[in-house]
Parts: structure tokens; C-alpha cells; sequence
């Protein structure tokens, strides 16, 4: 039985969500949850291919604009998230009452929330809320927003022991020097920093 995932991706013909490639000729395919396919130049046709031997598509991540929604940050509108699932990157889900730390993966194939939600932006009446996955780093066991590479001209916070409370924000210059220790907003450093302070018991 075809997911409604798969029949998204299938409806839509697009050679972009190739999974495979045989470098050999060029030919592309589609691996989904119950079938594989084969670009027939104007959609995906099923094929019994081996998949054995055929090289897979790393698909970068692109960026992804967030909006803000009632003093929610870092959220994304429901086809960007639909949008995201396709290209293989991990979309959480949050239903009102919002809490930050209630987010749940959504497991394209295994769970059961209907892709209707991605379109109508609701759920039993709940107001469903979008977001891509945090990246996160590890601090003796404490998990923390990941750092970021900026580009020149983007608020960067950084940690910062001279001032009291641990960090600062500057403007990045891409001037050849580079940090691997920049977060994108206020409330990801904050996050680090309680994070240091638990693991050395600091007192703010």
C-alpha cells in the first residue's frame, strides 16, 4: 500500500527526488517505502531494478526561511515543512497548548498523522505548530543547540567570559578568521552557557 508521502512525491514527477543514480548511464531512481522506480523522462515509472550497485543522492539542505508566530520563533509554515520531509530532513510537530519542550519527529511511513496537516495547519481542532529539527551537541550528557557557520553581516552570539552573564553578540565579518563556536540567537547561547555552568557548577 502507498503511503500518502510516496504519493505526493509520485504525483508530483519531479526528477529532483531521485534517491539513486547509475553512475554508469546516468539513470535515475526512486527508492520509496514499498516501490522503486525508474525516470522515465516525464515521471516515475516502477521497475524492478537492483538497487545493489547504484550510487545514493546526498541532497544538501537548503535554507529554509522561519517565521514567528506569537512570540513562537524558529517555526516554518506547513507546505516548507511538507517540503522538508521530501528532501529528507527531520520536521518536528508541537500542538497548542505550545510548550517548548513538547516536539514530536515526524516519521514519514511510520507515523500516523495525516500529510493533511502540512496543508490545513490543524489537528483535531488544535493548531499545529512546524519546525526543522534543532541540530545539537553533546556537553558531558547535556544536549545543546549546535553551532552555526555565519555568513558575513549575521548576528552571532559567542561565548564571552568577561561579561557577567557568560556571552555577547556581534556582527560577523567574514574576514578570514574563522569561529566554530557562533550560535544564531540569544536563546541558544543561553543554553550553552547553563549548560557549562552545570557541568563546572558555576553560580551565575
Amino acid at each position: 500500500m502507498t503511503s500518502e508521502l510516496d504519493q505526493i512525491i509520485l504525483q508530483r514527477n519531479s526528477i529532483k527526488d531521485a534517491t539513486h543514480i547509475d553512475e554508469s548511464n546516468g539513470l535515475k531512481f526512486l527508492l520509496l517505502q514499498h516501490t522503486r522506480h525508474i525516470w522515465c523522462g516525464v515521471a516515475w515509472g516502477i521497475t524492478s531494478h537492483d538497487f545493489t550497485g547504484l550510487t545514493p543522492i546526498t541532497k544538501t539542505e537548503t535554507s529554509i526561511q522561519t517565521i514567528k508566530v506569537n512570540g513562537l520563533e524558529d517555526l516554518i509554515e506547513g507546505p516548507v515543512a511538507l517540503q522538508a520531509v521530501l528532501n529528507g530532513q527531520t520536521v518536528q510537530l508541537s500542538f497548542e497548548p505550545w510548550e517548548d519542550k513538547y516536539w514530536d519527529d515526524f516519521i514519514p511511513g511510520i507515523d500516523a498523522t495525516s500529510t493533511k496537516i502540512f496543508f490545513t495547519g490543524f489537528h483535531d481542532d488544535r493548531k499545529v505548530f512546524f519546525r526543522i529539527k534543532p541540530k545539537t551537541i553533546s556537553i558531558r550528557g547535556i544536549e545543546v543547540p549546535a553551532p552555526f557557520e555565519p555568513k558575513d553581516g549575521d548576528t552571532v552570539w559567542h561565548l564571552n567570559t568577561h561579561s557577567g552573564c557568560g556571552y555577547s553578540m556581534n556582527s560577523w565579518s567574514d574576514d578570514g578568521n574563522h569561529s566554530f563556536m557562533l550560535w544564531r540567537t540569544e536563546k541558544e547561547i543561553k543554553q550553552v552557557v547553563e549548560a557549562l555552568r552545570k557541568v563546572f557548577e558555576v553560580k551565575p
